[in-house]
């Protein structure tokens, strides 16, 4: 689990491979971190 500053959290689990693009914008957004900001 992961958990920001602001108390939002996000279950990661262990992916073999590339983790589909769907998937990773949906952590993303439960962890309330904008795709900019991870891609830069």
């Amino acid at each position: 689990m992961w958990k920001n500053a602001t108390g939002a959290r996000a279950i990661l689990s262990n992916h073999r491979g590339d983790i589909p693009e769907g998937t990773l914008r949906s952590i993303l957004r439960q962890a309330a971190i904008a795709e900019d900001d991870f891609l830069a």
